[in-house]
């Protein structure tokens, strides 16, 4: 793939020269790219043999699976072969010290004894492996995995706590930082596969005995004070319920973005926790999108051009505005003529920056509608959001998205130009658009556009229910009061 390599490596005035004829730089940059590029044609021999196959970056994994059991070393071993095969061709090795064999059943007696042979050494059937940082036992009971992510956390606090004095060292403002900022993530990691083993009474206990030992140890406090009263004053909701509420947005994110697999059973049971409706409501929430190529032109003109009145000059000049008031939200739009001016209702839930894109959209769609061609097209707005938005070239909002193609579609007969204008600045059509929107979001009538709910709208969802399930846990809660 590359040939003639060369490195450079200077110290002290000295320089060493080297020729590379196999592998990649540790730490460099085209590195990744470089292994990705030969290790495909791997995943793809061991595909077509119907093996699952696996990888992130130089860690593989490869998965048999099979009713019967006795059969499974078999198939296994052939395709470990074909990795031994492939390396060899490739001048690259395999450590079968690091290659690890796990049966993963929740029979009561496996019946899978034959050990597998990989690079002339026996691989020996381990209980359980860690892979991405997390560590699946063979039953997948999550026990282990949630211990030893317990006892990090603990380790790194202990850490931060010899750091801390009865008057001195770290105040209990960062303290608290450090627990939900750094703390937190590192245990809720991967929450989404193991999260139903916090059901499990043995496992919440040992998480309310970690974070009593934090909060406390954060504050100074005796050992005799009640972790569930420490909790309601600081406004912390008990571990096993923030490691489920990191779950249920895992599993709202990957619904979003059409990639999750339901079975109805283990880990996928996170569901039932999402509040009613927000599934099965249009989500703007997408995979990540890439517009390669932009016809239209985005301005974000300095504020003493416009009192100089240098911006607009000459063409089809629209404004655009937003509202979101007690009723809902709206937008207008305001064109060269009254009878183009219309209002236009969202839901309640969609945002101020939804209302803006969406005025946008909606004029570029009217004018496409009347077939507007070989004009210069300036549809103006106050929201540098919004003008930020469309020039960046990636976006993950299914409404940004179709936006940036109605716009391109415009722009491919005419020159579009989105300008930013400073809001309540005088101009005539800028307070006409905003009397409009301020009349659709006054509208009672059913939305005029739909528009997907944002995903940080769904994540606040899931916050009150689980809001809702810490208080109806401290009214439980007696004995502290």
């Amino acid at each position: 793939m590359l040939s003639d390599r060369e490195v450079f490596s200077e110290w002290k005035g000295k320089i060493i020269q080297g020729t590379i004829n196999q592998g990649c730089p540790q730490g460099g940059v085209l590195s990744p790219l470089l292994w990705i590029l030969v290790v495909d044609e791997l995943i793809q021999i061991l595909d077509e043999d119907g093996v699952v196959t696996e990888g992130y970056a130089d860690d593989f994994v490869i998965l048999v699976s099979g009713k019967y059991e006795e059969v499974l070393p078999d198939l296994l071993e052939q395709a470990l072969k074909k990795v031994q095969r492939w390396c060899e061709a490739n001048s690259l090795a395999v450590n079968p010290n690091k290659t690890e064999i796990v049966v993963f059943t929740r029979k009561y007696k496996c019946k899978v004894k034959e050990l597998i042979t990989f690079y002339r050494r026996q691989v020996p059937y381990a209980e359980g492996v860690k892979y991405l940082g997390v560590y699946l036992d063979k039953k997948l009971y999550w026990t282990t995995h949630l211990q030893m992510q317990c006892r990090k956390v603990l380790n790194m606090f202990m850490q931060c706590r010899s750091a801390i004095g009865t008057g001195w060292g770290l105040d209990p403002q960062k303290t608290l930082w450090i627990y939900r900022a750094i703390l937190i993530p590192k245990l809720t990691y991967a929450a989404i596969v193991w999260w139903k083993t916090t059901e499990k009474v043995t496992l919440q206990k040992e998480l309310d005995h970690i974070q009593a030992i934090i909060l406390r140890g954060t504050f100074r406090l005796k050992r005799s004070t009640p972790t569930a009263a420490v909790r309601m004053m600081l406004d912390e909701a008990g571990l096993d319920l923030v490691i489920k509420g990191c779950a249920a947005k895992a599993a709202y994110r990957l619904t979003c973005l059409k990639e999750w697999v339901e079975n109805g059973m283990g880990h996928t049971t996170i569901k039932k926790m999402l509040p009613g409706g927000l599934c099965s409501a249009i989500q703007d929430k997408i995979s990540k999108h890439i517009l390669f190529r932009r016809r239209y032109k985005t301005i974000i003109p300095e504020r003493e051009k416009w009192r100089k009145n240098e911006v607009l000059g000459h063409g089809d000049i629209w404004f655009t505005d937003w509202s979101k008031g007690e009723n809902g939200t709206g937008f207008g739009i305001c064109g060269p003529k009254r009878s183009l001016d219309s209002s236009h209702k969202l839901r309640e839930y969609n945002t101020v920056f939804q209302a803006e894109m969406a005025a946008i959209g909606t004029c570029a769609s009217k004018l496409l509608l009347e077939k507007v061609v070989g004009r210069v097209i300036r549809i103006c707005t106050d929201s540098q959001a919004s003008i930020m938005a469309l020039e960046t070239p990636i976006s993950n909002s299914a409404l940004v998205k179709e936006v940036k193609k109605t716009l391109n579609d415009l722009a491919a007969g005419n020159k579009l130009y989105i300008t930013w204008i400073p809001g309540h600045s005088g101009y005539k059509g800028n307070a006409r658009a905003d009397k409009l929107a301020k009349q659709g979001a006054e509208m009672k009538a059913a939305p005029t556009r739909e528009v997907g709910m944002p995903y940080r709208e769904g994540c606040g969802k899931i916050d009150e229910t689980l809001e809702k399930e810490r208080w109806h846990n401290w009214n439980l809660t007696e004995a502290y009061r």
